[in-house]
């Protein structure tokens, strides 16, 4: 009775991206009356960005329309459309396969029917060339044996081969410029003994009597590991000092002096990390400080190699201003390169090494091992590397993105790095550029599970046009039609009064939400990836008023007798949730007058009804225990009062307006210290239950349970 929903991995598609001109959007048809001609679904999703190239262009119709008539077009240029298939609903669908270039595209479908009834719906999308190339492996060490595999794809062909630990990024965080310097890939192992993908790897990319060079002491990489590399037929190089910092000043003393050198902190992985696709591409060394103290084994190596030109990478919350002063008394030019955090910093960097490159490299900035080897790749192709959050962009690497437009991104590490949901939102900032609107909320938020769903609201950085604009949304493989409006000129929101209907329930379903917001002459795209779990309908009706079930997760509903002589019959509906009467209490009133709704304890409570709330508070249920009440008037039938008693932390007032399945109105059901009558019906654990009954105010209250 309590079985979960089971959730929908959802695969979301990366998408991708072009510099393309603005687009005339065409906002989404209404909804036509069901004997009407109709025409939805249509793909690809109206304000999308898709692949150039070959794509299907497809619209679904009424699911009699075999015999009639269907024009599809794109750019005002008629298309062969194919006939004749339906989708698993039974639906027919017409469809073609075109051709698409680069830039904004307009397609048009023409229905007619048998009664020579016509509709014609228009929309528009956006194509683009530029491609991402996800480099990843089903672990951190497969990844970076994907990334070797790419630079270096011809067997034999690298000069030597770094290895460092899989585990810590301490060794090998400045081992970028010696790989490029020569030649070599950068593989990860354990610490105890050479990994199996790196032997097969090894072996061949790297002729045999190669050197295999090693990032860190024994204690990085044990004996065993140089003893597993030699019995392969490798030759073994250590690179190593006391600590992280010594190592760093080793592997610079393997490189050719440049008079430069880039320094960061020791101890923060992201800004190292940053620096190593510059440092890689120019031959500089990293070298590493602690906070507030420059270790010794640094400034010996600053001062034999002769440094002349130094970056200070990171912040003054990484690298202390105390750091830099005692740089700059022995160094002739010290630069500092640093922006507010991780993610700014790596942006600094951009901006300080790279004159609108074409290509961007993009890796997880809260784990380092993706983005450690995927830094020999960024430098090989002498692009940047910018850091992301796993599953959402932040606004310092969406605006480097947005001004740099590069022409092609490769991102590290596979979804749980850096997700498809982010690389695809880092290539829409691509395609927007610096003077579209960017997104800044929106609901369903990505990866969300969703109910009610009866609209979603998207919030801009800066006014939009409603009517330009365009707002889709798609539930299990079709649309979901509504009108989008204007909240305020930021503000757009897709109405759907009445929520997402006819899905299977109990099931979650793929849902996504595809927006195209017009402002100032730029179109801005958002997308979200969501699950939307069908919930069940109304529970109940009385004179009118519908009720919402009151939580996502209700176990059961128990009818029973109100103590209010107003109280109106309730008529159950048919759902997915048990329901059943209750023995009768004696009250005279009737056996379907209020109902006892058992809830999950962990979730909020919603409203039941569209409404205004009335009165709100705490009151002593039967004289003895304090409880929350609410009383909203609903909007379907003003006089009358919907009654919601048992819930905890109360978040509305008098006055505030509710929406039915949407308002919070508590933060979960209360477990009260007695066992209720519906406790004896429910599961092992008794869940807590809220009651909700519908009053006629026209009929004087005789007394409660309250004081």
């Amino acid at each position: 009775m309590r079985a979960t929903a089971g959730r929908l991995g959802l695969v979301v598609a990366v998408l991708t991206a072009a510099l393309v001109p603005v687009p005339r959007l065409v906002p989404v048809a209404p909804a036509v009356a069901d004997s009407a001609p109709s025409i939805h679904t249509p793909r690809p999703m109206p304000g999308s960005i898709v692949p150039t190239g070959e794509l299907l262009l497809r619209v679904t119709t009424q699911s009699d329309a075999d015999t009639a008539t269907v024009e599809l077009s794109l750019d005002g240029r008629p298309v062969v459309v194919a006939r004749g298939e339906r989708d698993p609903d039974g639906a027919a669908y017409a469809s073609a396969t075109v051709t698409v270039a680069p830039g904004p595209h307009e397609a048009s479908a023409t229905f007619t029917d048998t009664a020579g009834r016509r509709v014609q719906r228009s929309w528009s999308f956006v194509a683009t060339d530029v491609t991402v190339r996800r480099h990843a492996g089903p672990t951190r060490l497969e990844t970076a044996v994907a990334i070797s595999r790419e630079t270096f794809p011809e067997a034999g062909s690298a000069s030597a081969v770094l290895l460092a630990r899989a585990d810590d990024f301490a060794d090998a965080l400045a081992g970028a410029p010696l790989a490029v310097h020569l030649d070599a890939p950068l593989l990860l192992t354990a610490r105890d003994e050479l990994a199996e993908v790196a032997r097969q790897e090894l072996r061949r990319v790297l002729p045999l009597g190669g050197t295999v060079h090693l990032l860190g002491g024994t204690e990085a990489l044990s004996r065993a590991v140089a003893d597993d590399v030699r019995a392969l037929g490798y030759l073994v190089t250590r690179h190593a000092g006391e600590d992280r910092y010594a190592t760093a000043a080793s592997i610079a003393r393997a490189l050719p002096g440049t008079g430069g050198a880039l320094i960061a902190s020791g101890v923060s992985f992201p800004d190292a990390l940053a620096a190593s696709a510059p440092a890689a591409r120019d031959g500089v060394p990293i070298l590493l400080t602690r906070r507030d103290e420059l270790p010794h084994a640094t400034t010996e190596v600053l001062d034999d190699r002769g440094v002349a030109d130094l970056v200070v990478v990171g912040g003054p919350a990484v690298v202390s201003a105390a750091v830099e002063e005692q740089l700059t008394d022995t160094i002739e030019r010290v630069e500092r390169v640093a922006g507010a955090d991780r993610y700014a910093t790596a942006v600094a960097v951009l901006a300080r090494y790279y004159d609108r490159p074409s290509g961007v490299s993009l890796a997880s900035g809260t784990d380092f091992p993706d983005a450690l080897t995927g830094t020999r790749h960024a430098a090989a192709l002498r692009q940047p590397l910018l850091l992301t959050p796993a599953d959402h962009p932040v606004t310092a690497t969406d605006a480097a993105l947005r001004a740099v437009r590069p022409r092609h991104l490769d991102v590290y590490g596979g979804a749980v790095a850096v997700t498809d949901a982010t690389a695809g939102a880092s290539v829409r900032a691509v395609v927007d550029g610096p003077d579209a609107p960017r997104v800044v909320t929106a609901t369903p938020v990505e990866t969300d599970e969703a109910s009610y769903l009866e609209r979603v609201t998207v919030t801009f950085d800066r006014p939009v046009d409603v009517g330009a604009s365009s707002v889709y949304l798609d539930v299990g493989d079709r649309e979901i039609v509504g009108e989008v409006v204007g909240v305020d000129e930021r503000t757009l929101q897709l109405r759907v009064p009445g929520g997402v209907a006819g899905l299977e329930r109990e099931l979650a379903h793929a849902g996504r939400v595809t927006v195209a917001g017009v402002g100032a002459g730029a179109v801005g795209h958002h997308d979200v990836a969501f699950t939307y779990l069908e919930p069940d309908p109304w529970f109940a009706t009385v004179a009118g008023v519908d009720l919402h079930l009151p939580s996502r997760h209700v176990e059961m509903i128990g009818y029973h007798q109100s103590s209010h002589d107003g109280a109106r019959e309730l008529s159950p509906r048919d759902t997915a949730t048990a329901q059943l009467t209750l023995p009768s209490r004696g009250r005279g009133t009737g056996r379907h007058t209020a109902a006892d709704i058992v809830a999950d304890p962990e979730l909020a409570v919603y409203s039941p009804v569209d409404g205004v709330v009335v009165r709100a508070g705490t009151y002593r249920l039967y004289c003895d225990h304090y409880d929350h009440y609410l009383v909203i008037e609903p909007d379907a039938r003003p006089g009358y009062e919907v009654k919601l008693l048992h819930f905890e932390g109360l978040a509305v007032a008098t006055g505030d307006r509710v929406e039915a399945g949407i308002t919070q109105v508590g933060s979960a059901p209360r477990t009260l210290p007695f066992e209720s009558q519906v406790d004896e019906y429910s599961g092992p654990d008794a869940w807590p239950h809220v009651h909700v009954e519908v009053v006629d105010t026209a009929i004087p209250d005789r007394g409660g349970g309250g004081c």
